[in-house]
C-alpha cells in the first residue's frame, strides 16, 4: 500500500503515480486534512513571485542539490529522510524548490526537449579549450529553424519554434521552403511564355496578289555563279508558272504551365467523443468556491467545513466551496445552484414511518470539476435532483461508495432523479453491507456513463439501477409495481401515511429552523427538542424522535449514546437503534469509533458488544426460522445494560412480530427490574409459541 508522504504527494500531484496508486493516495487526500493543506500550499509557493533562493546550508540541508536529488529518486536513509522533510515544509523557499525540481524532472523524463542549435552553440562558446567545439551539430535537438549549424542561417531564425508565431518565425524557415512559392510562379511564367512564342506566326515576304503577278522560281544550274545564263533566241517565251505556296507548319500544342508542388495536408481531426468515466481519478483536493446557496430560510442546509467539527447554517447567498459537506436533515429540502450551471435539488425524508422511503437526511461533497464534466459531487446517502439552466445542458459526475457515473443532461428542460442508499450486513456475522443506487429521469431524456463506460440512454419515466451485491447496473426499464402507481416513487410529494403525524413533524420543522436562524447552534437546538418535560405531549414526542434522527445525520456518536442508554423513553432508545442502523451502513469506517464509545459510555464487554451489534445489524432469513436463534435474542431482554436490551427489543417488534407493538407484558419498560425482565422474557417464548400454532 503506497504511503503518504511528501514525495508521493508530489508525484500524485504531477500525476506520475501509477492509476491504482494515484487512486489510492487520492482517498488518502480526501480524508486527510493535513495532507490537503500541504497540497494547497505547495500550489501556492509554485505559483508565488515573492520566494526568494533558498539560503545555502551544509550538507545534507534541504539546499544541497544532491540531497534533494537522492531525496527524489527515494535514495535518502530512512532516518534522514523524516528530518529532510521536516526541514523542507518549515522553509516556503525550500517547499518551492522541491515542488519545481519534481515538476521540471516530470517534464524532462516524459519530453523530449526542444533545444535551439543557437543554444548549444553559445553554450559550448562559453568554455574556451580543446573540451569545446563550437560549431558542433547538437545531437539532441530537434533540426529547427534551419539546418543545425549552417553559418548563414539568421542568428534568431533557430529559436523559431520559441517565438510562438512572431514574424522572425516566418523568416527563419529554411531556404527551400521559402522560396517554394517564387520557384512555382516561375515555373507558372516560363510555361506561359514558351506557348505564347509557339503560337506567334513565322516571319515571311508580304505578297499582294500571288496570282496576278505570279514569280518563276530561278531553276537550278551548273554553270558557275554570277554568269547568266543564255536564253535561246528561237524558243517562244511560256507564260510563268505561279510559285509554289511553302506548306504550313502545323501548330504545336501549347505547353501545359508546371503543376505546383502539392503541400502536406493537415492531419483531419479527430472525432469528439463522448467523454468516459476515469474511475482513477479521486475527487480533487482544492477548496475553491463552486456553488451558491439558494434554499428558503425556512428549511435547513447544515454545512460542515473540510478537516473541522464545525457544524453552520448553509443560508441563503451563502456559497459552497468543495471539500465541504452538506447535510439536509431529515424533512427538509433544499436547491444549490452551481456556478457551471448545474441546478442540485436536494430531498430528505421526514421520519421513517411517515415516509417510505429507506433513507433519512441527505448528504453531499461538492469537488472541484475534471475536464469533460460540468459539476462533480459525492452523494453519500439520500436523493438529489439534477437539472440544467443551460440551453446545452450539463454533465455532472455523481460518486457513490465505489462507483462513478456521468450524468449528461441535454437541456434546460430535462430533471433527473439519483438516490443512494445503504443497508447494513445482517446476521451474528454480518454479511457485506449493500448499496443500491437509482437514476430516474423525470423529465425529458438524459444519458448515463457508468464505472463500466457502458453507455445508457434514459427515456421519461423509465430507470437505471446499480446493487453493490451484483456489481451491475440494469435498465434502462419501466418501474415495476413497487415504486408505486404512476412511479410516484420519484415524485417530491409522496404523501405521508399519517396525516396528524406528519402535520405534526411540520411544525417541528418550522420550529427548529426559525430557532437556528438566530444565535441557537444546531447542537443545542436539537438537545432542546430532547429536552425532559413533565407531561411530553405528542408534539414532544414528534421532535425528540426528530432530533435522534438528526443527531445521526451530523454525527453525533455521543448523543446517540445517551439516547441508547436512556431506560426512561422507550421511544428515544427505538429511534436511537434505527439510527445507528443507518450511520453505519453509509459511513462504516465510524463503527470502530462507535464500539470503542459503547465500552465506557454503555458500559458493554466483549460478550454484550457481539449481542448489541447482532440486534443493530438485525437477523438473517435463516436466523429468523431458526428457534434456537430467536430464543437467543429473546434471551437478550434479560441483560444488564439498558442498550443491549433495547436493541434486542426494537428486533423482536420491527422483524419477529411488527403485530406485537402495544401488547401487555411484551412492551418491556427498559428501566424495569431483573424480575420484570424475566417475566417478559417467558411471555415472549410463550407469545412465539402462540404465534406458530395460529400459523
Amino acid at each position: 500500500m503506497i504511503r503518504l508522504t511528501l514525495r508521493t504527494l508530489l508525484a500524485y500531484l504531477d500525476d506520475t503515480l501509477p492509476p491504482d496508486e494515484a487512486r489510492a493516495l487520492g482517498e488518502k487526500l480526501a480524508v486527510s486534512p493535513q495532507a490537503q493543506e500541504l497540497a494547497d500550499r505547495l500550489k501556492k509557493v509554485m505559483r508565488k513571485r515573492s520566494v526568494s533562493t533558498p539560503p545555502s546550508g551544509p550538507d545534507g540541508s534541504p539546499s544541497d542539490a544532491n540531497i534533494v536529488a537522492a531525496y527524489l529518486s527515494d535514495a535518502l536513509p530512512p532516518e534522514v529522510v523524516a528530518e529532510f522533510e521536516k526541514a523542507a515544509t518549515e522553509s516556503d523557499a525550500h517547499l518551492a524548490e522541491l515542488a519545481a525540481c519534481h515538476q521540471i524532472l516530470t517534464l524532462v523524463l516524459s519530453q523530449q526537449v526542444k533545444v535551439p542549435p543557437t543554444a548549444y552553440r553559445r553554450m559550448y562558446g562559453l568554455v574556451k579549450g580543446p573540451e569545446s567545439i563550437p560549431t558542433r551539430k547538437p545531437n539532441l535537438a530537434l533540426p529547427v529553424g534551419g539546418l543545425p549549424g549552417d553559418p548563414g542561417a539568421d542568428a534568431d531564425d533557430a529559436d523559431a519554434p520559441y517565438l510562438l508565431g512572431l514574424p522572425a518565425y516566418e523568416r527563419s524557415k529554411p531556404g527551400a521552403a521559402r522560396l517554394l512559392p517564387l520557384a512555382v510562379a516561375g515555373l507558372c511564367a516560363l510555361g506561359f511564355a514558351a506557348a505564347a512564342y509557339m503560337l506567334w506566326p513565322s516571319e515571311t515576304k508580304p505578297t499582294e496578289n500571288i496570282a496576278a503577278t505570279p514569280s518563276t522560281p530561278a531553276p537550278t544550274s551548273s554553270l558557275p555563279p554570277n554568269k547568266p545564263e543564255p536564253t535561246p533566241a528561237t524558243k517562244p517565251s511560256e507564260p510563268e508558272k505561279p510559285a509554289p505556296m511553302e506548306p504550313v507548319k502545323p501548330m504545336p500544342e501549347p505547353v501545359k504551365p508546371a503543376e505546383p508542388m502539392p503541400m502536406p495536408k493537415p492531419p483531419a481531426p479527430a472525432p469528439a467523443e463522448e467523454p468516459a468515466v476515469n474511475v482513477t481519478q479521486p475527487p480533487k483536493g482544492s477548496r475553491d468556491i463552486v456553488a451558491r446557496c439558494d434554499t428558503p430560510d425556512n428549511r435547513v442546509l447544515v454545512l460542515k467545513p473540510a478537516g473541522t467539527d464545525d457544524m453552520t447554517r448553509l443560508m441563503k447567498g451563502s456559497e459552497l466551496r468543495s471539500g465541504d459537506k452538506l447535510l439536509c436533515l431529515p424533512g427538509y429540502t433544499g436547491t444549490l445552484k452551481f456556478y457551471s450551471g448545474a441546478v442540485v435539488d436536494l430531498f430528505a425524508n421526514v421520519t421513517p414511518d411517515l415516509q417510505l422511503f429507506p433513507f433519512q437526511e441527505t448528504a453531499l461533497t461538492a469537488h472541484d470539476p475534471y475536464p469533460g464534466t460540468s459539476t462533480d459531487l459525492t452523494l453519500h446517502t439520500g436523493r438529489l435532483y439534477l437539472s440544467s439552466v443551460k440551453a446545452e445542458g450539463d454533465v455532472v459526475r455523481v460518486r457513490f461508495r465505489d462507483e462513478v457515473w456521468d450524468v449528461a443532461i441535454p437541456d434546460a428542460k430535462a430533471e433527473v432523479m439519483v438516490e443512494v442508499q445503504h443497508q447494513l450486513g445482517r446476521g451474528a456475522k454480518p454479511e457485506p453491507r449493500m448499496t443500491k443506487a437509482i437514476l430516474a429521469v423525470v423529465k425529458g431524456s438524459a444519458k448515463v456513463t457508468t464505472t463500466s463506460r457502458e453507455v445508457l440512454a434514459v427515456p421519461q419515466g423509465q430507470m437505471v439501477q446499480y446493487e453493490s451485491k451484483t456489481g451491475k447496473t440494469t435498465g434502462p426499464k419501466k418501474p415495476d409495481e413497487s415504486f408505486g402507481k404512476n412511479f410516484e416513487y420519484i415524485s417530491r410529494t409522496l404523501p405521508a401515511p399519517e396525516a396528524k403525524a406528519g402535520a405534526l413533524c411540520l411544525d417541528v420543522l418550522e420550529k427548529f429552523a426559525a430557532r437556528t436562524k438566530g444565535n441557537t447552534t444546531i447542537e443545542g437546538a436539537l438537545v432542546e427538542l430532547r429536552s425532559e418535560v413533565k407531561e411530553p405531549t405528542a408534539a414532544y414526542m414528534a421532535g425528540a424522535r426528530w432530533s435522534v434522527l438528526c443527531a445521526g445525520a451530523l454525527g453525533e456518536i455521543p448523543e446517540l449514546a445517551d439516547c441508547l442508554n436512556d431506560g426512561r423513553r422507550g421511544d428515544l432508545n427505538a429511534a436511537a437503534v434505527f439510527t445507528v442502523r443507518n450511520l453505519l451502513a453509509t459511513y462504516p469506517e465510524l463503527e470502530e469509533p462507535f464500539l470503542k464509545l459503547a465500552e465506557s459510555k454503555l458500559r458493554l464487554g466483549k460478550k454484550a458488544q457481539a449481542g448489541f451489534l447482532h440486534s443493530v445489524h438485525g437477523m438473517t432469513q435463516a436466523e429468523l426460522d431458526d428457534p434456537v436463534a430467536v430464543d437467543a435474542m429473546i434471551e437478550q431482554l434479560e441483560a444488564t445494560e439498558v442498550a443491549q436490551r433495547g436493541a434486542a427489543l426494537y428486533v423482536l417488534l420491527s422483524e419477529i412480530d411488527p403485530k406485537a407493538v402495544g401488547k401487555p407484558g411484551l412492551m418491556l419498560p427498559l428501566n424495569e427490574s431483573a424480575e420484570a425482565r424475566t417475566a417478559a422474557v417467558k411471555a415472549w417464548k410463550k407469545h412465539l409459541v402462540e404465534l406458530k400454532k395460529g400459523k
